[in-house]
């Protein structure tokens, strides 16, 4: 129950300590109570998500599984993603809480490509209202966020720095899944787990200003939000139930809305599958 109520607590905090965050005019955060910004408090667009007649895909929804269990192995292909972003090799070679389930979906795991960190931060420099389109500019990077430390410094070799960020975020991924697989469970994995009880059925929730920045608190999600803007735009099976489970059906939208934006495309339609 204190794991619980642990969970809630950072889920409902809305204020945020000051680490010397670049704020930018017209765009939110998303906000986190925490004395060192080692969580990244996203810069997004103020959206309020509209009910859709289509779901999110039809993939991904008949799979049979536990919550603790989608959110581990969106966790864990995730983790392979970001391996590949950052040219590393970090294999985690035993998890016994979650061994059969690795076995049994094996081949769902595997990332059959090398991935490019392909992110060109210009258009921040010259417009910083696109920052929403750039979660990497968010993950927290020697004290503060990857963007204010740029904005400060300056901007060259900037994709080395953001790879650096990345690394980081994938060592502290990596932390969580080996967690997981000692005990079962993390106090991250509490977080999604609110998100269900308390939020699911609420559609006045579900549907409103608050969502988004709360959808955004739960690591699997956030890790989309990231994976997604450096071109890794197909939601595995794993993803995509836990999206459904989670009842925000409008996430892969504002996935693509930003998207546009980091194109520098015009909005032309929405609920891209």
């Amino acid at each position: 129950m204190k794991k619980i109520l642990y969970g809630c607590s950072i889920l409902l905090a809305s204020s945020c300590a000051n680490f010397g965050l670049e704020t930018v005019d017209g765009v939110e955060r998303v906000k986190i109570s925490q004395k060192k910004y080692v969580k990244p408090q996203f810069y997004i667009k103020k959206y309020k998500p509209t009910k859709a007649k289509r779901s999110i895909a039809s993939v991904g929804e008949d799979i049979n599984l536990s919550n603790k269990k989608v959110y581990f192995l969106s966790l864990w292909k995730q983790y392979k993603q970001f391996n590949t972003i950052t040219g590393v090799s970090e294999p985690i070679k035993f998890c016994p809480q979650f061994h059969d389930d690795l076995l049994t979906f094996k081949d769902q795991l595997k990332v059959k490509r090398k991935s490019q960190f392909n992110i060109d931060f210009k258009d921040v420099v010259l417009n910083s209202s696109t920052i929403s389109s750039y979660p990497v500019l968010a993950l927290p990077y020697k004290g503060t966020d990857l963007y204010s430390y740029l904005k400060v410094k300056n901007w060259n070799d900037s994709k080395e720095h953001a790879i650096a960020a990345v690394d980081q975020h994938r060592k502290k991924l990596k932390s969580e899944i080996n967690t997981m697989c000692d005990y079962g469970n993390s106090n991250d994995y509490y977080i999604f787990e609110n998100m269900i009880s308390y939020y699911r059925s609420n559609e006045g929730f579900i549907y409103s200003y608050k969502a988004l920045p709360s959808a955004l608190k739960v690591a699997p999600v956030s890790n989309i939000f990231l994976l997604n803007s450096m071109n890794q735009a197909s939601l595995s099976v794993f993803e995509s139930n836990l999206l459904s489970k989670m009842n925000i059906p409008w996430f892969k939208n504002y996935l693509y809305e930003v998207s546009l934006i980091r194109n520098n495309k015009d909005k032309r339609f929405v609920l891209k599958d």
